[in-house]
């Protein structure tokens, strides 16, 4: 369920996985990693930049 005003809405599936953001404070990262990391079938993902070329490559992250 998530909360949009004051209302409620299912979600259509369970969450598997996050993708933390290139440019994301280290503290929000933490925050997260914390709260998924006792949760089962949760995958965290981190985005980094692509050495060669302009572009981002997703990156599984070991918990």
């Amino acid at each position: 369920m998530f909360k949009e005003g004051d209302r409620l809405f299912p979600y259509p599936a369970p969450v598997t996985g996050i993708i933390l953001g290139l440019k994301m404070p280290q503290e929000h990262k933490d925050s997260i990693v914390e709260i998924v990391s006792n949760k089962v079938g949760v995958k965290l993902y981190q985005s980094e930049r692509k050495p060669d070329a302009f572009a981002l490559e997703i990156n599984e992250i070991d918990l």
